[in-house]
C-alpha cells in the first residue's frame, strides 16, 4: 500500500498557541477573579491544559465544578438564536459568587460572528452585582497566547478598583507591571521574589507586582507606587495605571540572565537616583553568581551546544545566558509570532545579535528540518514540553527513535511544563535565578575540561 503523502508545510500546526491559552493562564495568575468565554464546549480545554497539568497548585477549576473558567457552550443553533441570555446569565452567577471580586469575558471566533451584545450583558450583570465585568478585546483571529494575556493586564488596568490617587506619588515605592506569572510554583513565585529582591536591593519599597499569583487587594496597592517598573509584556498595563495615579513609568527590561538583571537594576536606579547603591549591588551580586557558578561554568558548560525555544524575551536571556557560559547555540525558536525584540529597543543600541536566526512561531515540520542537521551535535535543549513534538519529528528525519535521542536532555522552561515541577524555590529570573537554571542544565551534561 502506497505511503499517504506529506500535508504541505503550511497546514502544519505553529509553535504558538491561541489568544484565548494567554487569558486563561492571566486568570489563572488571579485567584479571586473569573472568566466568561462566549465559545464552544472544546474552549473548556484551555483550562485543563493549565489546571493539573501546566500548574499543579492552580485553583481555575474545583472538584466542586465551582470553576474559574466557564464557557457558553455555544453550539451551531445558538449561532442563529443568539448567546445574548446564556452570556448574561453566566456573567451574573459568577460575579455573584462571594469568592470572586471581578469577571472577565472573553469571545472566540465563532460567537464573533453572533453580534451578541456583551456591552448590555456586562452592564447587567454589574448592575445586579455590584461586581466589575471586564470585557476582553475580541482579538481571538488576530493575536497570540502573549496578547491574550497582555490585554488581561491592560483591561485590569482599566477597570482594577483603585484607592483614590495621591497627590504625590512618592517615588520611594515602586510596583512592577508585566511580569508574565505563569504558574504557581516555586519557580514563578521564586521569581517573583527575585523580582522585589531586586529592587529592594536599591532601598526601594515594593508596593505590587502584576501579576504574582496574589489577588485584587495585592493588585490594587499599584495605586501606591510612585513608579511603575514596566517589563516588556506591561507597557500598556502600565501606562493605563499611571493615567490613573499620576505615577511614573519605567521601561525596563525583563531580567533574564546576568546582563539583563544589571540593565534591569540599572534603569530602577537612573530612574530612582540610586546608580550608587545600583553599582555597588551589581558588583556584590555578580562576585557572587561567578563564584559560585565557576566550576560547572568551566567543567561543564563550556563550549556546551544549546537548542533553545522559548517566548522572545526568555529566548533573547537564554542567548544572553549562553554567551556568558561560553556555550554555543545551534538552534533557536520562539513560541510567538511576534518580531522576537523584547527589550523596547533595536538590538544595535545594547550591542545585543541573535546567535543563530531565530525561527519565529514555525511549523512544527519546519522547525524540525531545521533542527534534523543539528540534533546529533546537541548537548541540551532549553523549551517547553510540546517541543517534544519537534524533537520528534527531526529524530526520525535523522533515523533516530522519537522521544530517544541519546545524549539529548531537555531542561523545560516556559509554558508549558507537564514535566518539571517546582516544589522549592527555583527561580530563573535575576541573579538567584540564574544559578538555579545553570545548575538544572549542568547536571544533564558531562565534564568537558579544566580551568
Amino acid at each position: 500500500m502506497p505511503a499517504s503523502p506529506k500535508p504541505p508545510s503550511r497546514f502544519a500546526p505553529r509553535c504558538t498557541f491561541p489568544y484565548l491559552h494567554g487569558t486563561v493562564l492571566a486568570v489563572n495568575a488571579i485567584p479571586d477573579v473569573a472568566l466568561v468565554v462566549d465559545a464552544p464546549s472544546c474552549n473548556f480545554f484551555r483550562a485543563e491544559a493549565v489546571f493539573g497539568r501546566h500548574d499543579t497548585r492552580s485553583t481555575l477549576l474545583d472538584t466542586s465544578s465551582r470553576h474559574r473558567v466557564a464557557v457558553t457552550d455555544l453550539h451551531p443553533d445558538r449561532l442563529v438564536s443568539g448567546t445574548d441570555r446564556r452570556v448574561s446569565a453566566l456573567l451574573r452567577r459568577l460575579a455573584s459568587d462571594p469568592a470572586f471580586g471581578l469577571v472577565f469575558r472573553a469571545v472566540s471566533p465563532p460567537a464573533a460572528l453572533v453580534g451578541t451584545d456583551y456591552e448590555a450583558a456586562e452592564a447587567q450583570a454589574e448592575a445586579a452585582t455590584a461586581k466589575p465585568i471586564v470585557g476582553l478585546p475580541d482579538r481571538a483571529l488576530v493575536g497570540d497566547w502573549l496578547d491574550g494575556y497582555e490585554d488581561v493586564l491592560v483591561a485590569l488596568a482599566k477597570r482594577l478598583p483603585l484607592p483614590p490617587a495621591r497627590p504625590d506619588p512618592d517615588p520611594g515605592i515602586a510596583a512592577i507591571v508585566g511580569y508574565r506569572f505563569e504558574r504557581n510554583e516555586e519557580d514563578h513565585l521564586g521569581n517573583v521574589r527575585e523580582l522585589r529582591r531586586l529592587v529592594e536591593g536599591l532601598g526601594l519599597r515594593v508596593a505590587s507586582v502584576w501579576l504574582s499569583g496574589e489577588g485584587l487587594g495585592s493588585l490594587a496597592r499599584v495605586a501606591e507606587a510612585g513608579l511603575l517598573l514596566a517589563l516588556p509584556g506591561g507597557r500598556r498595563a502600565a501606562d493605563e495605571v499611571a493615567a490613573r495615579t499620576g505615577a511614573t513609568v519605567v521601561t525596563c527590561d525583563l531580567p533574564f540572565g546576568p546582563d539583563a538583571t544589571r540593565r534591569f537594576v540599572e534603569q530602577v536606579a537612573a530612574a530612582s537616583g540610586r546608580e550608587t547603591q545600583a553599582a555597588g549591588f551589581a558588583r556584590s551580586e555578580t562576585a557572587a553568581w561567578t563564584r559560585a557558578a565557576r566550576w560547572v561554568v568551566t567543567r561543564r558548560l563550556v563550549d556546551s551546544r544549546w537548542a533553545i525555544s522559548l517566548p522572545p524575551d526568555l529566548a533573547r536571556g537564554a542567548c544572553e545566558i549562553a554567551t556568558t557560559v561560553g556555550a554555543d547555540v545551534r538552534f533557536l525558536s520562539t513560541w510567538s509570532a511576534r518580531v522576537p525584540e523584547e527589550s523596547g529597543r533595536p538590538p544595535a543600541e545594547d550591542g545585543f545579535a541573535w546567535p543563530v536566526p531565530p525561527l519565529a512561531a514555525p511549523r512544527v515540520r519546519d522547525a524540525a528540518a531545521a533542527l534534523a542537521p543539528v540534533i546529533r551535535d546537541l548537548d541540551v535543549v532549553v523549551s517547553n514540553t510540546p517541543f517534544d513534538e519537534v524533537v520528534c519529528h527531526a529524530g526520525l528525519r535523522g533515523k533516530i527513535v522519537p522521544f530517544d535521542v541519546p545524549g539529548l536532555p531537555r531542561v523545560e522552561l516556559g509554558f508549558p511544563c507537564t514535566r518539571h515541577h517546582a516544589l522549592h524555590d527555583e527561580p530563573f529570573l535575576g541573579w538567584r535565578g540564574l544559578l538555579c537554571l545553570l545548575s538544572r542544565i549542568a547536571e544533564f551534561l558531562p565534564e568537558r575540561g579544566g580551568g
